[in-house]
Order: structure tokens, then C-alpha cells, then sequence
């Protein structure tokens, strides 16, 4: 990787300043209008990237964002920073022992969260025309890969909109969370099994 230029530090301060703003403006908007600002802060990310900005001005976005290892590096360990501390500030905050209370419906509503999403995310998949498919003979593998992907949820998400709603803390808070981290829990084993199957080439 080449090393970190003075460009680099201060287009990395253009990204940082430009998407905290954003951010921040966006979700005090939504924060009026009752809604989490999570949303106004995902809504902001697909304005800023190549769906929206890189049509309208793909110079200013190819500017802003550039095609670069390094650039894109140092954005992203800010994001995982981010996201570090988030999950941390929650773990603090938590009470285990109602978290544990509330164990039994944690395991059903995750039961149903993982479930549900591989039923019907398999079938259309499974049933999708060869023209569609890489691999015709690998079809059940590729339908289990899709399927599998749709039972992962992301958790910091699901925290901040939690947060901003204030109910983060109270039983119905506790109980989505708990549900939202066994279902993780289980999708990311599932996933992996997936992958194994697919390194060899077999169900």
C-alpha cells in the first residue's frame, strides 16, 4: 500500500466534514418529522455515492471519493471505529439480567427471523431460470448463499434506529436485540457452513 500523502489527510477531512454535516443536518429533519435519523443517515450515504451523486456529477463524486486503496482505507476504519463504539456504549448499557428474563421470546422471534427470510428468499431463487445462473448444477448452493445473506441483520443499524426511537432500554428494546444478536449469531454460522460447502464444490 503506498504511504499517506497530505492529499490523502485532507481529502479524508473533506469526506468527514462533508458526511458529519449531511448527516447531522438530514437527521435533524428526521428527528422533526418523528422519524430515526439512521434512515436520513443511510439516505445521505446513497445520495453522496455513485447511485445519485455519480450520475448527476460523476466528476465531483469521483473527487470526493476516489477510486484509491488508501483513501478508501482510512474511511473505512473510521467507519469501523464508529461502529466499534457504538456497540461497546450498548454493551454498557444493557442489563443482562433482563436481557436473560426475556430469553425464551428472544429465541422464538429469532427462530422466526431466521427462518422466514430462508424460506422465501430459497424458493424464487431456487426456481430462477438457467440463464440467470453461473453454475445451473450448483442452483440449491447458490439459493442456500442468497437465502443465508438475507438472515444476516445489521446490528448497529438496528441499535441507532432502537436509540433514536428511545426504546433501546425498555423490555420491548431488550427483546429485539437479544433476538437481533442470537439471529446474527446463527446466520454468520450458517453463512460460513454455506461458503465451506461452496470451497468444495458440493452439498
Amino acid at each position: 500500500m503506498e504511504p499517506i500523502t497530505e492529499h490523502h489527510l485532507m481529502l479524508f477531512l473533506i469526506q468527514f466534514a462533508l458526511l458529519l454535516g449531511l448527516c447531522k443536518i438530514a437527521g435533524y429533519i428526521f428527528e422533526k418529522l418523528k422519524q430515526s435519523s439512521v434512515t436520513a443517515e443511510l439516505l445521505v450515504g446513497i445520495v453522496l455515492g455513485p447511485a445519485i451523486l455519480g450520475k448527476l456529477a460523476p466528476g465531483v463524486q469521483a473527487y470526493l471519493f476516489p477510486d484509491d486503496v488508501v483513501q478508501r482505507s482510512m474511511l473505512e476504519a473510521l467507519a469501523w471505529f464508529g461502529n466499534f463504539f457504538l456497540l461497546m456504549e450498548t454493551g454498557l448499557e444493557i442489563n443482562f439480567s433482563r436481557v436473560w428474563q426475556q430469553r425464551g421470546d428472544a429465541i422464538k422471534l429469532s427462530a422466526v427471523d431466521l427462518i422466514l427470510p430462508i424460506i422465501l428468499c430459497f424458493i424464487p431463487i431456487y426456481f430462477l431460470p438457467e440463464r440467470y445462473l453461473a453454475d445451473p448444477s450448483q442452483r440449491v448452493l447458490f439459493a442456500l448463499f442468497i437465502a443465508a445473506i438475507m438472515t444476516i441483520s445489521a446490528l448497529p443499524v438496528a441499535i441507532r434506529g432502537l436509540r433514536d426511537l428511545n426504546i433501546l432500554k425498555t423490555d420491548v428494546g431488550f427483546l429485539i436485540l437479544s433476538a437481533l444478536t442470537i439471529n446474527d449469531i446463527a446466520g454468520w454460522v450458517i453463512f460460513t457452513i454455506i461458503l465451506g460447502l461452496f470451497a468444495h464444490g458440493s452439498l
